[in-house]
């Protein structure tokens, strides 16, 4: 039986995200990934997935915290453009 090995392209930004999680010792957050990752290479093998709930679980997770954390990141933008413009009208 030939050895399977899934290569990452270390330019690629999966790669950071993945060296990210790995020194933050985010060992849960670290498995999702992996775990996605690996499904996706057995499919573009032509594979099938081994367990596709859990999959579909793991990917509904990651995409409601990267929701969250869009919007947030936004909230806190418009916050501080607010915050900016009531200092910048006081000056004058």
């Amino acid at each position: 039986k030939a050895k399977t090995i899934l290569e990452i392209n270390s330019n690629h930004p999966i790669s950071d995200k993945l060296r990210t999680l790995q020194e933050a010792n985010n060992q849960e957050e670290l498995s999702k990934y992996t775990k996605i990752l690996y499904n996706q290479a057995r499919l573009i093998e032509g594979l099938g997935v081994e367990n596709p709930t859990e999959l579909t679980n793991i990917i509904c997770d990651l995409m409601s915290k990267s929701i969250v954390e869009i919007l947030s990141f936004y909230m806190n933008m418009k916050i501080k453009k607010v915050v900016i413009l009531i200092l910048t009208k006081q000056k004058k």
